[in-house]
């Protein structure tokens, strides 16, 4: 009995020991712990240090200075700037970032590039009515966007896979999205085109050897709204479930049953056609 004091003084080390261990690890392993909001608005003025009392003007400083898990929050307002995720004064790309427009019909930039390097990068709650816009990365989200007057208001490039682009509107461009080359695994969902000059959705493929494809994207939910504008030079890319304006199931309902035709071709002149055999007879409500 004379060795109990030791053994419970011991056993509660022990105890304090591990928990200690245990809350270390969860805060070094979570990223997230030391996330932190950048504040960007057109209106600021000096000094800029990205707080929500000293916002920076431009988006742009906000990205050269933002870290891993950071959320660049940006005021209404308009914001004559490219905005790239290629920081120059590091040399590096960015990732694991989000950039959040205050109101989508109030908050307008004029372009945005994500290059090859950047992961994760979510772009969220803007008018863009650049020329161009570029995904040159993977894993990100393009969300709740208005792209508007564009020459192609969303290219993704280039082997770039696993990107979302969910619930934006396409109106008034020349291409909505063109994907090219050897572009996989993406998402495109619950987006609206309208009166797009080209095409709402051009799918591409390099046509010279090596030969490669855009593959396995699902295409889905989406509204288009004109006549044979999408076209898909690709290979197991996935059309379920869209709203197309002149699909013959919506002038007369007892056709349902026959698929929407999506043209293309394969290797140079070869015709190719792609089906969605669920299209659906009314547009779906996309604010």
């Amino acid at each position: 009995m004379e060795n109990w004091p030791f053994r419970k003084s011991l056993a509660v080390a022990v105890v304090i020991l591990f928990l200690g261990v245990s809350v270390i690890s969860s805060v070094v392993g979570d990223n997230s712990s030391f996330s932190n909001t950048i504040y960007v608005d057109d209106d600021a003025e000096p000094p800029y240090d990205g707080t929500q009392e000293h916002p920076y003007r431009h988006i742009q400083d906000a990205v050269d200075n933002a870290s891993m898990g950071d959320t660049i929050f940006v005021y209404s307002g308009y914001y004559k700037e490219n905005v790239i995720t290629y920081v120059a004064s590091i040399g590096e790309c960015i990732s694991n970032i989000k950039i959040l427009g205050e109101n989508k019909y109030t908050t307008q930039i004029e372009s945005f590039r994500l290059y090859g390097g950047s992961r994760n990068i979510t772009i969220s709650g803007f008018t863009i009515s650049g020329k161009f816009n570029y995904i040159w990365g993977g894993e990100s989200t393009i969300k709740n966007n208005i792209f508007s007057s564009c020459n192609v208001a969303l290219l993704i490039d280039s082997c770039y896979d696993d990107n979302i682009v969910i619930k934006n509107i396409f109106v008034n461009n020349n291409y909505g999205i063109e994907m090219r080359y050897c572009t996989d695994n993406n998402r495109i969902e619950g987006n609206h085109f309208e009166n797009n000059t080209r095409h709402d959705l051009y799918i591409s493929c390099q046509d010279d050897w090596p030969y490669v494809y855009p593959t396995k994207n699902i295409i889905t939910k989406n509204n288009f709204l004109s006549a044979g504008k999408i076209y898909d030079n690709g290979y197991e890319n996935r059309f379920i479930s869209n709203y197309y304006y002149d699909w013959i199931g919506v002038k007369n309902k007892w056709l349902f049953f026959i698929p929407y035709i999506i043209p293309g071709r394969l290797i140079r002149r070869c015709p190719i056609s792609h089906f969605d055999f669920s299209p659906k007879s009314i547009p779906y409500d996309i604010p």
